[in-house]
């Protein structure tokens, strides 16, 4: 039941065949423009790497921004050097201590800022600008442009489509001895966790990315970085400060701690996500007959079109088999690769439920569809009337699971949707009294929502 998808052209390889091999500058790593106090053994290991992608951090106060900084800097002495430092927000970057406010203190005597453009300009006519990425689509505002160097600070604050993107952004002139280098910075937590600590910390290729092998996924390059790494930071006032978070937040920001969870109004609780999990493992291979004699497909069309097996239980309970995720593919072969899905699963597929705002789309499904599953039936679902109300039985099924009931359950298959299980880790409430969820890497929970939503309907009827 594994899981396959279509992607847009690789941009990570585009970056890679461009790549000029350059030879690690001899002797202490150094530059300029940076300023006069020492590095810290991993800054200066960072610094040092001349691999396409890494990514610096663990632990707050570790000197995470003063390494990125560094790193955007140290070829400004190369005519023609283009460099980007991006942050989530504009105040983020203008703010006390922030990377701008950073930038002037080393940079002011030694090349021109503009304020209209937020650009450094080097006496080499090297330059380097500082951007944010505020909206979804932010990073669409770059197409055309060109670096050598492009930096993420705090990384997780961005989506994972956000960052490949800009991987398409690298390029360099040929024979040139700059290398072409993608640099973030990040302590744990925040919206994009799951897929960093999935890039960097596990080295794990991304699930609905044919292209993204464990070959490659092993040359991405993680420098972790402690408090007691930053030679200009007050270690134990800091760690007094940092003595107040709870313990989830204590262990990311204090010890860099990946695997800890940390505080936060999340969707759906760890425990009941692990022990679904666990369940869908003890399942895969060797489910029960489905509780109504078929299965559902649920689906959540859109440039990620995103579509699962939802296999019912007893009482109520589901068990989701596969995930399929479609990348600016158009419904027709969409829906021929959906179909497959469901018939692969050996059982009889009943309906297909859809998020109402893809109802175009969905025609062309019920199209397709009717040359091979004339019975087939569709299902709309209205998000704005049952979305709210079927988070809330998911959530029940996720807590019965995480208490270790036996009925009235959601099992997910860990190796037919790992995509969906990424996404619900990192789904939290944007306002948890209005029941609104912060917009990310929800497709896959869309879709679950959408298949769930006739079973939710249902169960509440027999209250």
């Amino acid at each position: 039941m594994a899981s396959l998808a279509t992607s847009p052209p690789d941009a990570f390889a585009l970056a890679a065949d461009l790549l000029v091999p350059v030879a690690q500058p001899p002797g202490e790593v150094r530059s300029e423009f940076w300023p006069a106090y020492d590095l810290s053994p991993p800054q200066a290991e960072f610094l040092a790497l001349t691999e396409l992608e890494a990514l610096y951090g663990g632990a707050a106060g570790g000197g995470k921004s003063d390494a990125l900084l560094r790193a955007a800097v140290q070829y400004a002495h190369i005519p023609g050097y283009k460099a980007l430092l991006l942050r989530k927000t504009y105040p983020q970057l203008s703010g006390a201590g922030g990377l701008i406010d950073r930038s002037k203190l080393w940079l002011s005597e030694k090349a021109t800022w503009s304020e209209q453009k937020k650009r450094w300009t080097f006496p080499s006519g090297a330059v380097l600008e500082f951007r944010h990425l505020h909206q979804q689509d932010s990073h669409y505002e770059f197409q055309s442009l060109e670096y050598d160097f492009i930096g993420f600070d705090e990384l997780t604050h961005f989506t994972e489509d956000q960052y490949l993107y800009l991987f398409s952004r690298l390029r360099s002139q040929k024979n040139s001895p700059v290398p072409l280098r993608m640099r973030s910075a990040s302590n744990p937590g925040g919206r994009g966790h799951s897929w960093v600590k999935r890039r960097f910390i596990d080295k794990k290729p991304k699930p609905d990315d044919p292209n993204d092998s464990a070959e490659r996924a092993e040359k991405r390059v993680f420098i972790p970085a402690r408090v007691a790494d930053n030679p200009g930071l007050n270690v134990d006032e800091y760690l007094e400060s940092l003595a107040q978070l709870d313990a989830q937040t204590l262990a990311q920001l204090r010890d860099g701690d990946w695997n800890a969870r940390g505080s936060g109004s999340w969707v759906y609780e760890q425990t009941g996500i692990d022990a679904a999990i666990e369940l869908g493992r003890m399942l895969d291979g060797n489910p029960p007959p489905p509780a109504s004699g078929a299965i559902s497909l649920g689906i959540d069309w859109g440039e990620n079109t995103f579509a699962l097996t939802v296999w019912p239980l007893e009482r109520g309970g589901i068990y989701v088999t596969d995930e399929r995720i479609f990348t600016s593919e158009e419904p027709a072969a969409a829906t021929v690769r959906m179909l497959r899905m469901a018939d692969n699963t050996g059982q009889r597929l009943e309906d297909a439920r859809y998020d109402a705002a893809g109802i175009q789309s969905m025609r062309t499904f019920a199209a397709v569809a009717r040359r091979s599953h004339p019975r087939l039936r569709t299902v709309k679902v209205p998000f704005g009337q049952f979305k709210v109300e079927t988070i809330g039985y998911l959530r029940r099924l996720f807590e019965r699971a995480g208490r270790g009931e036996t009925t009235q359950i959601i099992a997910i298959s860990p190796t037919g949707c790992p995509v969906l299980i990424e996404q619900l880790r990192g789904l939290r409430w944007k306002d948890p009294d209005a029941q609104t969820i912060e917009k990310g890497d929800d497709h896959g929970p869309d879709a679950l929502i959408a298949g769930v939503a006739p079973i939710a309907k249902r169960m509440r009827r027999k209250k």
